[in-house]
């Protein structure tokens, strides 16, 4: 086998083999987010129940590195809730948005213990959605990297 034809057949199996695990990182990515946001949500629900902080502060006080580097904090400190959830289109499921969605439509519309009410059914909601799709997540990344390499490698076997 020649150079040139080495250097083609392995740039035949890179391209599909980086998409499969360009497709995988990004619904790793999305897992993460969305797990961190139960995370962020638990710190709302401390932060309202026993310090009773506005919501501008705990938002500012609250760090998670997902959330930063995917936009969603500096969005929430800067625009709110609902601008942050749509900012970061594509990050969360539908299912998942919605449920944040509808979070923020009651976050800091009512007194502490309708805020603590509220942070505990999302949560809860959050939770039960997150564990469907973790599973879901798991197969989905397995099939794009099995994809990926499968599709990578079947021009090269032809092509040797």
């Amino acid at each position: 086998m020649t150079l040139p034809k080495a250097i083609g057949l392995f740039l035949l199996f890179l391209g599909p083999f980086c998409m499969g695990y360009v497709r995988a990182g990004r619904i790793r990515r999305t897992l993460e987010a969305s797990e961190a946001m139960t995370d962020l949500i638990r710190f709302l629900q401390n932060g309202i129940e026993t310090l009773r902080v506005p919501l501008p502060e705990l938002f500012g006080a609250y760090e998670n590195q997902p959330l930063e580097n995917c936009g969603f904090l500096p969005l929430l400190r800067n625009s709110g809730w609902e601008a942050a959830i749509e900012g970061t289109d594509g990050l969360f499921s539908s299912k998942i948005k919605a449920i944040l969605l509808s979070f923020g439509k009651g976050l800091g519309k009512s007194d502490v213990s309708h805020q603590s009410d509220l942070c505990r059914h999302h949560l809860q909601l959050l939770e039960e959605t997150l564990k469907s799709e973790r599973e879901q997540g798991a197969k989905d990344e397995r099939l794009s990297l099995w994809l990926g390499v499968t599709g990578g490698l079947l021009p090269v076997i032809l092509l040797i």
